[in-house]
């Protein structure tokens, strides 16, 4: 009897063990400016989550991103933002044809900050493992750069046509503007 005492002990501290390690430490910033020091449930960070699980002491709580202002965990800052997403065909035998605008939908979403400083960079991988980047001066609206792949007709000899890719790079003179005031910037697009 004693011997299934330790092994139910054993398992008991394992799960234990698990699901405490399902938590990474971190920090919630609220829409009114407060920090809270926290346990952040991990996820798939290879996208963006849309929304996150906290815990303090043995209280979970959810946030969307309408609920905070930001939250940083595992060396990754995210800050909530209401954008627009380009919401565009965007894998190969679906792309558009003939048409290099975005087709765009307002969203909230958690953008992660990959460069920070008197101009910033974001990032936002979707579920369905599209990345938009966006830029923005701090405390600014998120400006989405313009990215996109889409069909054209090609004539070749005789008559014929085929379709290839092409490709909206309006990022580019968006960086450009943006980054006008940066010496030695341009050269780097």
């Amino acid at each position: 009897m004693r011997s299934e005492n330790i092994i139910a002990a054993i398992l008991l501290l394992l799960s234990l063990n698990v699901s405490a390690q399902d938590f990474l430490a971190g920090k919630v910033v609220t829409n009114s400016g407060d920090t809270i020091d926290c346990l952040i449930k991990s996820g798939k960070w290879d996208l963006n989550p849309n929304r996150i699980i906290t815990k303090v002491g043995d209280k979970t709580k959810k946030y969307w991103p309408t609920e905070i202002a930001s939250f940083h965990v595992d060396n990754r800052t995210y800050v909530s933002a209401r954008v627009w997403l380009d919401v565009s065909n965007h894998i190969d035998g679906t792309l558009d044809l003939m048409d290099s605008r975005p087709k765009y939908q307002k969203d909230s979403i958690f953008a992660e900050i990959i460069i920070s400083g008197n101009k910033n960079l974001y990032r936002y991988k979707s579920p369905s493992y599209k990345v938009h980047f966006f830029v923005a001066d701090p405390g600014s609206r998120l400006e989405p750069l313009i990215y996109k792949r889409y069909l054209v007709w090609v004539d070749v000899a005789l008559g014929k046509t085929f379709k290839q890719v092409a490709y909206n790079e309006e990022y580019k003179n968006q960086l450009e503007a943006h980054f006008a005031s940066c010496r030695g910037f341009k050269e780097k697009i």
